[in-house]
């Protein structure tokens, strides 16, 4: 199921890039592209040791690098500081799930993507 919230995501993104985005953006094609070749890598997998690593997960964090290198020292500090409280937040939310796991309704993947998807859009969407 995991690749499902994937293709759904990228796929939305693709969508939005495409033909929703203004005509002007310089990013536009950028991430039309970028995420037209992850949804294409996405089955195609690397192995290191015992570890299974997607292709579609090197493009994204390139595509993150390339955009974070033409930011001014202020975004990426936020961005810095938004990836913390989200990988607190996402931890915090495994503490709760270990003490009292009754009391997490949400799925534990969903809250993951929702978290992802929210600092990705911050990162490829902020100007």
């Amino acid at each position: 199921m995991n690749g499902y919230y994937f293709l759904f995501v990228a796929g939305h993104f693709f969508i939005y890039s495409t033909f929703l985005m203004e005509k002007q953006s310089s990013h536009r094609v950028g991430l039309a592209l970028s995420s037209l070749i992850a949804i294409i890598v996405s089955p195609f997998y690397i192995y290191i040791g015992s570890i299974q690593i997607s292709w579609s997960s090197f493009m994204i964090l390139f595509y993150f690098l390339f955009r974070l290198q033409e930011m001014y020292l202020k975004e990426k500090l936020y961005i810095l500081i938004t990836s913390i409280g989200l990988s607190m937040l996402y931890s915090g939310l495994h503490l709760i799930e270990l003490y009292d796991p009754v009391m997490i309704m949400i799925n534990r993947d969903l809250f993951y993507y929702f978290c992802l998807c929210l600092l990705w859009t911050y990162i490829i969407f902020h100007k």
